[in-house]
């Protein structure tokens, strides 16, 4: 239906007045901190027929680090406890102030779901350009049956067919071990590892926000601070792709590299930035992995290498 990762508030308005069925809107806004409430802001209003992903339970409850990627029946259970199914169009989007949008984009492309996007400009745009506000609180219907089997057609029976299925798409994502390999093999043999967060925290001159996290980078990595691929003042919207290329050719990053850029930033959030980011420039996601551990993993473990400053 779309051909970019991105779309606009006009495709999105021509789509749903077609049909309001060809597209699943889901609110994935994400606040670090609590100053503010994503969900109660969600009532407050959000596009029409949309759901509220919330990166903070749809992950992996087992491990003490935040929003980490759930397994796969987790995931698949979860967004369709939401109503979407493998079939359907999900265009994603975040209020004001929020940059988790692309979060939930690269959660789904990790799961196998080509057919996800991210409104370029998020909630701001849409209700900028006049588009439907609805309120309230909404509970979705399943696209699972409440019972393991479903009956098709005369004796005829499926297991678990209907709702979301999800199969993990390996190469979007990368583990501590992985990421230690490519550090200490080099980017030249190995590709670059490209760190979202601000460059004063990247070079630990100012603290990280989570306690017990060190300060540093992963040796030998690169900083593009996520906002830089962003148009300023505004973490919604994404800059053009030739911006974006030159953000990270600026850092010394080869856009065009045939080798992994590995994209890591605190928590594995800003990190999909760089990773939607770069598959605007024209590069394929999954050689755009996102270490989802990121930094809040590497930092706080004392066995794991870091720098401080700028690498040579």
């Amino acid at each position: 239906m779309f051909s970019s990762p991105l779309v606009t508030t006009q495709e999105i308005k021509e789509a749903l007045a077609k049909s309001p069925d060809s597209i699943r809107c889901v609110d994935a806004s994400w606040h670090l901190g609590g100053d503010r409430n994503a969900k109660e802001e969600f009532k407050e209003g959000h596009l029409p027929g949309a759901v509220f992903f919330d990166i903070d339970q749809i992950a992996d409850a087992g491990v003490p680090l935040p929003h980490m990627i759930p397994s796969e029946d987790v995931f698949s259970a979860k967004a369709s406890e939401l109503g979407l199914s493998s079939n359907d169009t999900i265009v994603v989007y975040a209020k004001k102030g929020s940059f988790s949008a692309p979060r939930c984009w690269w959660t789904f492309r990790a799961f196998g779901h080509e057919r996800v996007h991210v409104l370029n400009g998020g909630f701001p745009a849409w209700e900028s350009a006049g588009g439907s506000v609805e309120r309230g609180e909404v509970k979705p219907v399943s696209t699972r049956p409440s019972s393991g089997l479903v009956q098709t057609s005369g004796n005829a029976w499926m297991l678990r067919s209907k709702g979301f299925q999800g199969r993990l798409n390996a190469p979007m994502l990368r583990t501590w071990r992985q990421v230690l390999s490519q550090s200490e093999k080099g980017k030249e043999a190995a590709g670059q590892v490209v760190d979202a967060r601000s460059l004063a925290r990247f070079k630990a001159e100012a603290p990280e926000p989570r306690a017990g996290v060190a300060g540093g980078h992963v040796p030998g990595s690169a900083c593009v601070p996520f906002a830089k691929v962003l148009v300023d003042g505004d973490v919604n919207s994404f800059r053009s792709p030739k911006e974006i290329r030159k953000a990270f050719e600026d850092a010394g990053v080869d856009v065009d590299s045939p080798l992994p850029i590995t994209t890591t930033c605190g928590s594995g959030v800003t990190a999909a930035v760089l990773t939607l980011a770069l598959e605007l420039a024209g590069r394929k996601a999954e050689l755009s992995p996102v270490y989802d551990g990121s930094w809040s993993e590497w930092g706080s473990r004392a066995d794991l290498p870091k720098s401080v400053g700028t690498d040579p």
